[in-house]
């Protein structure tokens, strides 16, 4: 097995054999006979770098969808991978990762997603994982990530997919810490990436595709 971010010049979207057996990281690459922990969004944890099964889906996304280029401008909000991934990642991006209050999440910047503190079309990627149902404006907070972006960059956001239509939760509802959860996505929510001047492209697992069909 190799150890996390062993190879200096590592980039996600750097040319690479996959293996064709076990298990395999595309965040750092490493190999093993399987994931840890349960097969789930939030489980089948890399024996490299700890990464989740969300967070390994959220580099695929954006590594499909975008023409990568080196040194483009990368916010990824609340990342949850430590020193590390980050050094990783500004080895080939101007990267910076945020969080809202500093409380749960390293980061290098605060931005409120509601009115971020960017200039117009100053960002190349936008990479967000659970992020926005923590929003109490969703709207906001969409016309604000476009405004940020660069003309050909990409949001890459991640939430839970959990009701046929959005809604609010009956009862109090926290996602393992203390910040609550203001929206229960549904399938709208691509109505309202459109409305924000977005091309909308959604990105499933191959179970959730089978039940959809």
């Amino acid at each position: 097995m190799n150890p996390p971010f062993a190879d200096h010049d590592v980039v996600p979207w750097t040319p690479h054999a996959i293996p064709t057996i076990g298990a395999y990281c595309n965040i750092c690459r490493w190999t093993g006979p399987e994931f840890g922990s349960a097969p789930h969004p939030e489980g089948n944890h890399c024996g490299g770098c700890g990464s989740i099964a969300r967070e390994r889906f959220l580099h695929q996304a954006w590594i499909e969808h975008w023409k990568p280029m080196e040194w483009a401008e990368v916010v990824e909000t609340s990342p949850r991978l430590g020193a590390d991934y980050r050094q990783l990642m500004v080895r080939r991006l101007r990267y910076r990762g945020s969080d809202y209050d500093g409380r749960a999440h390293q980061a290098d910047v605060r931005i409120d997603l509601q009115d971020i503190d960017l200039p117009d079309n100053s960002l190349d990627v936008l990479l967000t994982s659970h992020v926005l149902e923590h929003v109490p404006d969703t709207r906001a907070a969409l016309d604000e990530i476009h405004r940020v972006l660069a003309p050909g960059g990409i949001a890459v956001i991640q939430v839970p997919l959990v009701e046929p239509h959005t809604i609010e939760p009956t009862t109090p509802e926290f996602h393992g810490d203390d910040t609550p959860v203001f929206w229960r996505f549904g399938w709208d929510l691509g109505d309202l990436l459109t409305e924000a001047g977005f091309d909308v492209r959604v990105n499933v697992t191959e179970s959730m595709a089978d039940a959809l069909e």
